[in-house]
């Protein structure tokens, strides 16, 4: 009869975190760049600007303003038609 083998190593996780970051097209990529280069350049010097801190400002200034559909996303009705 052998001896059962004890584990070795660190536990494995069963319980993995969710992906906090959501994959974007490079186009998008290249205007959050954009518009972060430009945020930064006016913010206070004190004030660090990430690109999540402007995507939560922009989150946050549609649903403040309850902008429909149609302006948030550029589509028009009649474009579906």
């Amino acid at each position: 009869m052998t001896k059962a083998k004890r584990p070795q190593g660190r536990p494995r996780n069963a319980d993995k975190p969710v992906q906090r970051t959501i994959n974007f097209a490079a186009s998008t990529v290249a205007v959050l760049g954009d518009l972060s280069e430009r945020y930064r350049q006016d913010a206070p010097a004190y004030m660090r600007m990430s690109d999540r801190m402007i995507l939560e400002a922009l989150i946050h200034y549609a649903d403040r303003e309850k902008l429909p559909f149609e302006i948030l996303f550029g589509v028009t009705e009649s474009s579906t038609k």
